[in-house]
């Protein structure tokens, strides 16, 4: 999980995700099914972060397929 349970981020989340995306500068886009926890989690990467080009899918899969676009399975 990203957040612990006082709301915080979590150490590990953020060691794991700065290893992925180790520039603020780079162009993040979350997703989630409602869209709900991305905003929440979005902020956390702003504002405690400082990562400056986060975007998400304000209404989540569910807008994004409700609006016509098509998804794919992920496969390993």
């Amino acid at each position: 999980t990203a957040f612990e349970t006082t709301g915080s981020l979590h150490p590990e989340f953020q060691l794991k995700f700065t290893a992925m995306v180790s520039s603020p500068d780079t162009p993040v886009l979350l997703y989630c099914w409602s869209g709900s926890r991305t905003a929440i989690l979005g902020t956390a990467l702003v504002e405690k972060l400082g990562f400056s080009q986060v975007m998400h899918l304000s209404a989540g899969v569910l807008g994004w397929t409700a609006d016509g676009h098509e998804t794919i399975d992920y496969k390993i």
